[in-house]
């Protein structure tokens, strides 16, 4: 394997690991908005 090669697997290894973080992100922020509309809805009800 050439460096060039070896350079580029890195790059898209830390890409999706970049890419995985933020949808986990993504999904953490979506469950915690979801936690809280339903507590303000029991609230409501």
């Amino acid at each position: 394997m050439t460096d060039f090669q070896k350079v580029v697997i890195i790059n898209h290894n830390k890409r999706k690991k970049i890419s995985f973080y933020i949808l986990e992100k993504k999904k953490k922020i979506h469950e915690k908005e979801t936690h809280l509309f339903l507590q303000s809805r029991h609230i409501f009800l």
